[in-house]
């Protein structure tokens, strides 16, 4: 077999992954001739996502394949090689951006066009990429012709395909994704996000491997507790109940129940919330065992099935602007995204590339996060009503008095 660490070690920047079959490093220009046999083959690129690239990724020539390695290396680039660690072959690249919706590229030669390759790299990006690259969900296209990519990221729970940005055929699913089976662990722990070991059966299982020194499983298996939650003397002083997150999850599970909790965190997923985002602390790592509770009682449906389409946009933003208070995030980050988001797609629509779905699509994201805003500096309805006629009154004022627009 190909010594792939005796090839690599200490020759490309920062990040490597490997697989059972594949190892990944940062793409190199000496790559180019063997990618040449991806990106040179017309069928193996109309498999690929060329969304919003410009020509697209077909490279019929070794200069056109060493021009994009080239814009690859740089440090806006993770553009993954993918090599088979059995030949030593680079066979395609990978590409992964992080943000509120991380894009994930997979581009392969024709020959590895397998499922149980997909399975390997797809299984490899929810495991590592949701990690190391923070995001709200991954998405990633396969065509109508990619059946092979649809039948493994429809095995794997992806939902779709949807629109993206205008773009169709996108499969999405959400960061941290929740195995709900695996419940809560007997100390508070959210064993259905934990993204520390995939094969894990949970806690409540003798899943983790420090269960027989773990003071909190050791007790309520004596004491046949289900969780701490039901112990009189919590909390304790075990080491596990130090944390604020740990303990607000204790809490709350004694005055809902843990099917509430799990509702909860579903609904955390659905709403972008990380459960481990940097190392093993997250969204849910806050301050103050309060502040974990508010988040958990934002996101909590209190035993209605509710739609959105049954609340009115008044409640729906008061929602979302409460729920973005109890985690922390920035209302005025958000609006000044979507307002950069929407610049672009009016300057894609001046040079004849945009469209009208992606364009509507982000001027109602402006409208939404600028309506949240709004509620954060105490503007209600009437205020924002009155104000738009005032200034619209303006315009027609002006209009009609020197025809300026």
């Amino acid at each position: 077999m190909w010594d792939w660490n005796k090839e690599i070690k200490g020759k490309y920047r920062g990040y490597r992954y490997e697989t059972a079959n594949f190892v990944l490093r940062q793409v190199g220009p000496e790559d180019a001739p063997a990618l040449l046999q991806c990106y040179g083959d017309a069928e193996a690129v109309a498999l690929m996502n060329g969304d919003n690239c410009g020509r697209g990724f077909y490279c019929p020539t070794l200069a056109d394949m060493e021009s994009y390695i080239r814009i690859w290396q740089g440090e806006g680039y993770a553009r993954p090689a993918v090599i088979d660690k059995h030949t030593g072959e680079v066979i395609g690249t990978l590409e992964i951006f992080g943000g509120e919706a991380g894009v994930l590229r997979v581009d392969l030669r024709r020959d590895y066009e397998r499922e149980d390759v997909l399975r390997e790299l797809y299984t490899l990006a929810l495991q590592e990429f949701t990690r190391d690259f923070p995001m709200g969900a991954l998405v990633t296209k396969a065509p109508p012709a990619a059946k092979a990519r649809r039948k493994v990221l429809e095995a794997l729970g992806f939902a779709g395909p949807e629109a993206f940005r205008g773009y169709p055929d996108y499969y999405r699913m959400p960061a941290g994704r929740m195995r709900r089976e695996l419940g809560i662990a007997y100390c508070g722990l959210a064993c259905c996000l934990c993204s520390e070991n995939a094969t894990c059966p949970g806690c409540q299982e003798a899943g983790c491997g420090n269960h027989e020194t773990c003071r909190n499983y050791q007790c309520c298996q004596e004491k046949g507790f289900s969780g701490c939650w039901e112990c009189p003397g919590f909390p304790c002083g075990a080491p596990m109940l130090e944390k604020a997150r740990v303990r607000a999850f204790v809490r709350f599970v004694r005055e809902h129940g843990e099917e509430a909790l799990l509702d909860c965190l579903e609904n955390g997923v659905k709403a972008g919330l990380v459960y481990h985002r940097e190392g093993l602390a997250g969204d849910y790592d806050l301050g103050t065992e309060e502040e974990v509770l508010g988040l958990l009682s934002g996101l909590l449906e209190k035993g209605k099935k509710s739609s959105a389409g049954q609340r009115t946009v008044e409640e729906l933003i008061g929602a979302v602007y409460e729920l973005n208070q109890a985690s922390g995030m920035d209302s005025g980050v958000y609006a000044a995204e979507e307002c950069a988001e929407l610049i672009k797609e009016l300057m894609k629509e001046q040079r004849g590339k945009g469209s009208r779905e992606s364009l509507v699509e982000e001027a109602c994201d402006v409208l939404l996060t600028t309506a949240i805003l709004l509620k954060k500096y105490g503007v209600e309805k009437d205020e924002i009503e009155s104000r738009i006629r005032f200034k619209a009154s303006k315009a027609l004022e002006r209009w009609r008095d020197s025809g300026e627009v």
